[in-house]
């Protein structure tokens, strides 16, 4: 096979057969078809050290070939598996020391990986398997190990060998591995920098299995004290050297190597970070035992930070990786170091405060300055249950160049977006520069509908919440705060109707692209007032701050606008909605029949919407019972005709649940309304009469809808008698009329929905003769 094939690839498609046959019948196989699977097994050998530059995947494909033969022959067939086609030929070379591991981890991953299901048959066979390694060849392998280590210069097996090991290490003797000639050889290598990015967690897997015999059964008391004493002593020396050496190695890991783009988003670097998180692994379990030596090395690190003018005299990569680090402190140690305020706890609660007291921003990177103002955010509760002074410099920050207006659009959202969460969690401490800061802001409160502003529509909205929580909670008086939160109400209402007039042109123009632009303009603006109404709450209302009225002129003006032509408004004004509910009092009963007619819809979505909206301000207004004196104006009014279209719209869809809940709403809504009741008599007759349900095809939706309807006409029968059986003969034609009627008289439930398909399917074929 190996010597007459043209292309690697028919040399891949055989071994794929092979592999179906080791898989299927190789367990059965004879004497005979086990030496010429052994011969090919020795033959890849020979080849592999006369011809080394095999493509990687034919390697991969054979090492997975020797775990399947030697989960099969392993030990009752070939009990020398091993030490025939690997240990005894002394592994002189590159490609076969390189095979070999390959062929150790497939042979883990066949054997003992413990996140592969198996059934009892190949869990007893892999547990012979295990048993029998230990006694026949681990102690060999163990020792090719420590050869590879030592001797083998070539990186990429040096990883694969540190791989084998981590894989192995829990289910051998681990005093094998775990002794000092060994463990030495191991820290040397991890702390090369292209074997510990790849396999650092070896240390983190090896079990603790080592005991010290040195109590004897004639062993006094003293004794034992004596030796108790000695090994507390030793391991407690030894455990802090050991861990004070591994967050060593990890600080130093943890920096982006020159390879690696700080700002990158490479698969490189995206390797890195999850690298990143095994080293963080590491760190959690030293740090939840000893935070200490987690937050000595880091009050250094951070030193260094203030020493090198605030980390611009520092490499940025090296920067970087100190305010990672600071970030990731609340999953190294115990989170609950920000309340302590003593001891290496309250030594790590001050570790963020000098931070970002200490580090100025030169613009060297983008990760570097979204991770000061993330640092900022992670511990706002820190800084505001012991406010500090570094409060006011990292606002400045916020506000300039180095913040709101960063040059990198992806890193600008990011930093708004933390502005305004800033702004609200540090709202009090800020207020005495609320002045300085909307003065700041202004520019960024400027709209247009073009697409070439510095923030987009989403950023201006965060901006917008924000300055509302630096007026409302600024010190101000209250005739300052409406003043403010005015002049912001009006232009965003010179704006909205500006844009209406643009809309009105560019529809004439018939410019789609424009015609998109204003519209989403249009919805912002009304989405920017009610992100600028979160600030209000019960302890600073709406009314405290008299900006009650200029709410109230813009939702009028907005109202004035959704017309059926203006739907894309419909969500922005329906979310106004809810913000005024929450703000406002009895100050908005009067518009709410205006405001429930508006928002009904054709669309499923803004119609289940809008029954959230219904819910919340029954709740709001049910207890003083105020609701009661609108009532009459909403079902006498606009809304309720509204509520009915568009319910007869949804019965006569094709989409059957919406149907369903269509004939229902009608079906209760319309028994006392004349009017209504016969327009949705007809609704209901024509219901089954849809192309899409039929006697047929009549499976479980068709007949739910079926079922609503003969519910429908039995709910409308019972409310007019008489006048139903004139409608319905006067709709229906022929004995049809007659038939439904005597149907709905003498039939029910299941037996009532097909008699109507019986009844409907006639109707039908009459269509199809004319």
């Amino acid at each position: 096979m190996a010597n007459n094939l043209s292309t690697d690839e028919e040399h891949f498609l055989l071994l794929q057969v092979i592999e179906d046959y080791l898989n299927r019948r190789y367990s059965e196989a004879d004497a005979e078809s086990m030496l010429c699977i052994h011969s090919l097994l020795s033959h890849w050998i020979q080849k592999l050290s006369a011809l080394p530059d095999q493509p990687v995947f034919l390697v991969n494909k054979m090492a997975h070939i020797f775990s399947l033969v030697f989960a099969t022959d392993f030990p009752d067939r070939w009990p020398t598996f091993m030490d025939d086609l690997f240990l005894s030929q002394g592994l002189d070379s590159v490609p076969i020391v390189i095979f070999y591991l390959k062929t150790l981890l497939a042979i883990d991953s066949e054997v003992v990986d413990r996140d592969i299901q198996r059934d009892k048959l190949s869990f007893d066979r892999n547990t012979k398997i295990k048993d029998f390694m230990r006694e026949l060849c681990i102690p060999q392998i163990v020792k090719s190990w420590w050869t590879i280590l030592e001797r083998c210069s070539d990186v990429t097996a040096q990883c694969l060998c540190l791989d084998a090991i981590a894989a192995f290490v829990d289910w051998i003797n681990v005093e094998l591995i775990a002794n000092d000639l060994f463990v030495q050889l191991v820290i040397s290598r991890l702390g090369k920098k292209e074997l510990s990015e790849v396999r650092v967690y070896l240390l983190f897997s090896t079990p603790k299995k080592h005991r010290l015999n040195v109590i004897f059964k004639n062993s006094d008391y003293d004794d034992v004290s004596r030796a108790g004493s000695l090994l507390s002593a030793i391991g407690s020396v030894l455990i802090d050297t050991v861990f004070t050496r591994i967050v060593s190695i990890c600080f130093r890991r943890y920096v982006v190597s020159e390879e690696l783009d700080v700002d990158g988003s490479g698969e490189d670097e995206i390797e890195f970070a999850e690298y990143r998180k095994e080293l963080r692994g590491i760190l959690n379990t030293i740090g939840t035992m000893r935070p200490d030596l987690i937050v000595s090395p880091l009050e250094s690190l951070v030193a260094e930070v203030s020493a090198s003018a605030g980390g611009t005299a520092m490499p940025i990569a090296r920067l970087e990786a100190i305010v990672q680090l600071v970030h990731g402190l609340v999953e190294i140690i115990p989170a609950n170091f920000v309340n302590a305020k003593e001891g290496w706890m309250g030594r790590g609660a001050q570790l963020p405060v000098n931070l970002l007291n200490s580090m100025q921003l030169d613009g060297r990177s983008a990760s570097v300055h979204v991770l000061y103002f993330e640092v900022a955010c992670r511990y706002e509760r820190l800084l505001m249950t012991r406010p500090q002074p570094v409060i006011p410099q990292i606002a400045a920050a916020f506000l300039d160049e180095r913040g709101i207006t960063f040059p990198v659009a992806r890193v600008r959202t990011r930093i708004v977006y933390l502005f305004c969460r800033f702004v609200k969690a540090h709202k009090t401490a800020l207020s005495p520069l609320v002045s300085e800061v909307i003065a700041r802001l202004a520019p960024l409160l400027v709209m247009s509908s073009r697409s070439d502003q510095l923030l987009t529509a989403d950023d201006q909205a965060f901006i917008f919440e924000a300055t509302g929580t630096l007026i409302v909670f600024g010190e101000l008086g209250v005739e300052q705060k409406s003043t403010y939160i005015g002049e912001l109400a009006n232009k965003l209402a010179e704006r909205f109707l500006a844009a209406t007039r643009e809309l009105q042109m560019v529809r004439v123009s018939e410019d789609a692209t424009k015609i998109q632009m204003v519209q989403q303009f249009m919805a912002n603006t009304v989405g920017y007032c009610s992100r600028l109404s979160k600030a209000f709450n019960n302890s600073y209302s709406m009314q405290s701050c008299r900006c009650v009225d200029m709410y109230m002129k813009l939702l009028n003006l907005f109202l004035g606008h959704l017309t059926p032509e203006n739907a894309f408004l419909l969500e922005s004004v329906r979310q106004l909605a809810h913000r005024l509910v929450v703000c406002l009092d009895s100050e908005l009963l009067p518009v709410l029949p205006a405001l429930l007619s508006a928002l009904v819809s054709i669309d499923l979505d803004s119609m289940n919407h809008l029954l959230i909206l219904s819910h919340q301000i029954v709740a709001k207004f049910k207890v003083s019972f105020q609701i009661l004196y609108i009532i009459d104006d909403i079902l006498s009014g606009d809304f309720f005709d509204s509520l009915q279209e568009a319910a007869t719209r949804f019965a006569l869809s094709s989409d059957q649940p919406c149907q369903k809940l269509a004939l229902a709403t009608l079906s209760r809504t319309s028994v006392g309304n004349t009017q209504w009741w016969q327009r949705t008599l007809r609704t209901a007759l024509e219901v089954p009469s849809l192309s899409h349900i039929s006697a047929s095809d009549a499976g479980i939706s068709h007949l739910q809808v079926v079922h609503e309807v003969a519910s429908t006409l039995l709910t409308l029968q019972k409310a007019h008698p008489e006048e139903f059986a004139v409608a319905v003969k006067s709709l229906m034609p022929g004995e049809l009329g007659l038939n439904l009627l005597s149907a709905l008289e003498n039939f029910k439930s299941r037996a009532l929905d097909e008699q109507l398909l019986i009844i409907y399917e006639k109707i039908r074929k009459a269509q199809q003769l004319i």
